[in-house]
């Protein structure tokens, strides 16, 4: 098991709320980040909230899972 870190910022012309439900939704990361090939075992119609699991496949297929530690909409979402 290891720890991954990543911050991120930009100026958005949605509302933090909007950003902070697409950002928190790994179904989404396939959109965004080239390395997310598939995600797995996700809620399709809602953030990610505190207790979810999930697995994501990587470009070689990797596989890493995942678990929500803390949620606070619309500020703070760490896995």
């Amino acid at each position: 098991m290891g720890i991954i870190t990543m911050v991120a910022e930009g100026a958005f012309d949605h509302s933090a709320e909007k950003v902070y439900d697409f950002v928190a939704n790994p179904a989404n990361w396939v959109k965004t980040y080239p390395g997310s090939e598939h995600e797995e075992g996700l809620p399709r119609d809602r953030a990610l909230e505190v207790g979810d699991t999930w697995v994501e496949t990587g470009p070689r297929g990797e596989r890493y899972s995942w678990r929500v530690a803390m949620a606070v909409r619309p500020t703070l979402w760490v896995c």
